[in-house]
């Protein structure tokens, strides 16, 4: 029999901790709004996959990518750090770069207004004590939640960005990652360079190498590696949760008052 607060379906809540099916899971969690805030002015549409917002964050991702190669933004910015500024200016191209600020600045704001609203919905949450489902199996694929360990997610992300979300079995968000991590090494000629560098060849590893690409790599590796360890943490607390909440349900008595055996305990402290 449910004790008092606890639901065995998450129909009869307003907010769900966590949904899954046999593909994915996503879920509510404690974030620090400037983290997502960083990570939006680091590569628009991170933010927004850090909160779960998939669609979201996958457009503002293609959205950054499109503009900035063709506004040759990256490729400025690479010049301007090597002083050579008026090269950096006439790179530019200002058809596409006047389209750049204002959706840059919305995905930052969005993130932590987004950020900010969904830490107090996953307060509710917890208080609701919405059940977790942590198993789900069609006929295509079986998803479920077992303790993990964040540094083998963590080094199958370092070796490469979205492997790591494989293993958690986050098929969407390693999937995101995964082809942009692709597209993205492909079209800067990363191992082309790489190549080039074993062979002893350096000044051919940084012509082959394209900046309006290259520069995009950095904070899509480190996210990647970020995300994973964080999701595998995450996850962990959330099978934590589950397993309290089913032995709460099915073997703590109904009558049991946790704040008043905390007051006794208190008592007899002093």
């Amino acid at each position: 029999m449910p004790v008092r607060g606890t639901s065995s379906n998450n129909r009869t809540v307003r907010r769900p901790i966590a949904v899954s099916n046999s593909i994915s899971q996503n879920r509510l969690s404690l974030s620090n709004p400037w983290v997502t805030v960083w990570w939006s002015a680091s590569f628009p549409g991170f933010g927004h996959l850090l909160l779960g917002q998939h669609v979201k964050g996958f457009m503002l991702i293609l959205w950054e990518v499109v503009i900035n190669v063709k506004s040759q933004l990256n490729a400025a910015i690479l010049y301007s750090f090597i002083g050579d500024f008026e090269t950096a200016k006439g790179v530019l191209d200002s058809r596409w770069l006047y389209l750049y600020a204002a959706v840059y600045i919305y995905a930052i704001w969005d993130t932590h207004r987004t950020s900010v609203d969904l830490n107090k919905h996953y307060l509710l949450a917890r208080h609701e004590n919405a059940r977790v489902k942590l198993f789900q199996i069609s006929l295509f694929e079986i998803n479920y939640t077992d303790r993990l360990s964040p540094q083998a997610v963590l080094a199958w992300s370092l070796l490469m960005p979205g492997l790591g979300h494989l293993y958690l079995h986050a098929l969407v968000r390693g999937f995101i990652i995964l082809i942009w991590w692709t597209i993205i090494t492909y079209c800067s000629h990363l191992f082309v360079a790489v190549q080039f560098s074993f062979l002893g060849e350096f000044e051919l590893a940084v012509k082959s190498l394209e900046p309006e690409w290259i520069l995009f790599i950095p904070s899509l590796y480190v996210f990647g590696a970020y995300d994973a360890y964080r999701s595998a943490v995450e996850l962990n607390n959330l099978q934590s949760l589950e397993q309290a909440q089913y032995l709460q349900e099915h073997y703590q008595s109904p009558n049991f008052d946790l704040a008043e055996l905390k007051s006794t305990l208190r008592d007899e402290l002093r």
